[in-house]
């Protein structure tokens, strides 16, 4: 993984054959590790989650969504500083609002009872 943000991120800059010999690399080894994976007896990523239009849609769903309410909160900060003349400090006290996103998934059901990841996963709700 390291292999392939550094790669792009100095092909991004300027054209040179170290970075497309990092991406290359990182993404052989990342194929390799996705290979030896998939052929372990107790893999510890399992490939094979992904199969499931579940997991799969899921992941895709808390991707979107990541990557939504980031690009939000920088255009936010964005506006605030250079539309609205906002030092950096205030614009981030106007942003204070988006630590609920991590507070809100304390709230969930499993953390509020107490009860262990095996059981929470096992509930019938």
């Amino acid at each position: 993984m390291l292999g392939v943000v550094f790669g792009l991120k100095h092909l991004a800059v300027d054209f040179s054959w170290g970075a497309i010999g990092a991406l290359v690399a990182g993404a052989g080894f990342g194929w390799l590790f996705v290979r030896r994976q998939q052929r372990l007896a107790s893999p510890f990523v399992d490939i094979g989650l992904l199969r499931s239009s579940l997991v799969a849609g899921s992941l895709l769903i808390n991707l979107a969504s990541f990557f939504m309410a980031f690009g939000t909160l920088l255009f936010l900060a964005q506006y605030l500083q250079i539309i609205l003349g906002l030092g950096p400090f205030e614009a981030g006290l106007w942003t204070l609002f988006s630590a609920g996103f991590v507070g809100g998934s304390f709230l969930s059901r499993g953390w509020r009872t107490g009860c262990s990841q095996q059981a929470f996963w096992e509930s019938d709700w």
